[in-house]
């Protein structure tokens, strides 16, 4: 039994050992596309997001999660700037009609992604593509509109953040500008006028990420890409829908899992509940229901009968049923017959009762006396005593 418990706090201990070993082991990098607002990471968007007060600094800026649709859909709005950013958009007909309608109304929407749907891509007449190289070919980006005075090409940290899309295809019949192109003179920024307002679209959205940000000089290119936005723009809007979904948990879960500490107790929740069943499951017994004795009925009926007796002072019928049970007693215990209470019977019991034959005269000579005549209180006790002592003889 002691080896056993031994074990037992031995597996839970390295149990609890491994569980904090993983949450405090330094973390691996993670170089996932997020561009979120509050990703840290080298492919996160924290810098881009904190900086845009300071880029724009008489502009409100706001982030949803909720589909264009939602956001636009009856907000009539002007002077205002939409920020998609991720590596892969996509939009529902609603989502696209919307965003037309925003920019044709005069505000400005900045698209940078991998992909987009192509319902919006046919809708704005563009085609994505991407080089394919044979050997690692690092990138550069830099500007080629009238525009920008700076000349110089920013170029991206190697493999992690290489990037070679650009627009193979401009077949808009809205006015269509390049504002730059990558390392092999491809367009990977262009300006789509369309009413009154402006698309920017950019096929790199490494450039607004954490990494490529801080890397030397390279935050005056991304800059330089905002600052086509309108000056006079009011209000932006950083859409985190394409790369969260909707707001708000999707599963009751969501909050433990999206903290490691909180997941990790959740984990040695479980596993202390399937351990706990694992080992007392088949221990525990199910409750067994208390029954209650039955009453001696009998004893409470003998009680009753004989405080009536009493009260009543009727000594003989009390003596009368001490005898009668005496001789049943005998009946039942010695098997003697009590029909005929003579020598020979007192013989016999005494015998087997191994009981002085006295003792047993004694108790016999008061039928006779019971039958005949009123017996006293005294006569009564003697009788009692009489009776208990055999029964105390007997045992």
């Amino acid at each position: 039994m002691k080896s056993y418990r031994f074990f037992t706090i031995g597996t839970c201990f390295l149990l609890v050992v491994y569980i904090i070993a993983n949450i405090y082991k330094p973390k691996p990098i993670n170089w996932n596309l997020t561009l979120q607002k509050a990703d840290k990471n080298p492919l996160g968007g924290y810098v881009l997001y904190d900086q845009l007060s300071n880029i724009f600094s008489k502009a409100s800026i706001g982030s949803y999660r909720e589909p264009v649709y939602n956001r636009l859909h009856n907000n009539s709005v002007n002077n205002t700037a939409y920020l998609l950013l991720g590596p892969s958009l996509n939009f529902s007909d609603f989502d696209v009609n919307e965003l037309v309608s925003f920019v044709s109304d005069g505000n400005s929407v900045l698209l940078s992604t991998f992909s987009i749907s192509d319902n919006l891509s046919d809708t704005l007449g563009i085609h994505m593509d991407e080089e394919v190289f044979v050997q690692s070919k690092k990138s550069a980006y830099r500007f080629v509109s009238p525009l920008v005075t700076d000349t110089t090409s920013y170029y991206d940290l190697g493999n992690k953040l290489e990037s070679h899309a650009y627009f193979d295809s401009l077949k808009n019949k809205n006015p269509t500008t390049i504002l730059g192109v990558n390392s092999s003179n491809k367009p990977n920024f262009i300006q789509i006028k369309m009413g009154k307002g402006v698309f920017y679209i950019h096929a790199t959205p490494i450039v607004f990420s954490n990494y490529f940000l801080l890397y030397q000089k390279n935050a005056l290119y991304t800059a330089t890409v905002l600052s086509f936005l309108p000056k006079e723009t009011e209000t932006i809007y950083w859409d985190e829908y394409a790369k969260l979904g909707r707001s708000g948990a999707q599963t009751p879960l969501r909050f433990f899992l999206d903290h490691s500490v909180l997941r990790w107790v959740l984990c040695l929740s479980v596993i202390g509940m399937l351990l706990f069943v694992f080992f007392n499951g088949k221990r525990v017994q199910r409750i067994i229901p208390v029954i209650e004795p039955l009453s001696n009925a009998t004893l409470d009926f003998v009680k009753t009968i004989a405080g009536l007796y009493y009260n009543q002072k009727d000594n003989n019928s009390i003596a009368k049923k001490r005898l009668q049970f005496w001789l049943e007693f005998v009946r039942n215990r010695f098997h003697i017959s009590t029909e005929n209470v003579n020598e020979a019977f007192v013989a016999s019991l005494s015998k087997k009762a191994n009981v002085e034959a006295s003792s047993i005269q004694t108790i016999i000579k008061y039928i006779p006396l019971v039958e005949q005549s009123k017996i006293s209180n005294e006569v009564l006790i003697k009788i009692t005593q009489q009776i208990d002592e055999f029964y105390k003889q007997t045992k």
